[in-house]
Parts: C-alpha cells; structure tokens; sequence
C-alpha cells in the first residue's frame, strides 16, 4: 500500500520539465521544436513585413516573446490560459502581417 499522506507534492515550476515529465524526452521533442519553428517563424515574418509601424510592433513582440519563453524557466506560465491565449494570437497575427 502506498502512503501518500506524509509527503508533500510541489510543482516543478518550470514548463519545461513540466512537459518531459508528462510526456517524457520523446513526446517533448515535438514540443521544444514547435518552440524553435515558431521563434524561427515569428523572426522570418518580421524580416519579410513591410510596414514599419507592423515591423516595429513584432519587433517588441519577439522580445516579449523570448522573455516569455524565459520566464517559463522559473514558472509555468505557458500553462495559465489567460496569458497564452494572447501568446497565439499574437503569433497568428505576425504571419498575417505579412500579407500586408
């Protein structure tokens, strides 16, 4: 029987090894490299957009970006619905701005 009532359980505090504990190391490489492809992306989409008010916003928008990739180093920010909503949106809105 296991006895579960004198420890304590934590969270990791860090998305990342949130991920490669619930999915393990193979089910978190597709995880680490969509976060590649979309720094990748989000990067090229900036090059090829040519307005400079749409340039200069996902400018500052890629360096949330990587801040926020960061910060889930310490938290599990990736995770609160409420923040990563916008994470998408603004992901989707960088390939839009292209076209413009």
């Amino acid at each position: 029987e296991l006895d579960y009532n004198n420890e304590s359980r934590f969270p990791t505090h860090n998305s990342y090894l949130k991920v490669i504990s619930e999915l393990g190391v193979i089910g978190s490489i597709p995880f680490l490299a969509l976060l590649g492809a979309l720094i990748f992306e989000v990067s090229k989409n900036i090059k090829a957009i040519k307005d400079n008010y749409f340039k200069n916003f996902f400018v500052g928008f890629f360096a949330s970006m990587m801040a926020f990739l960061f910060m889930n180093l310490i938290d599990n920010v990736l995770f609160v619905p409420k923040l990563v909503v916008y994470f998408w949106i603004f992901i989707g809105m960088s390939k839009a701005a292209v076209g413009k």
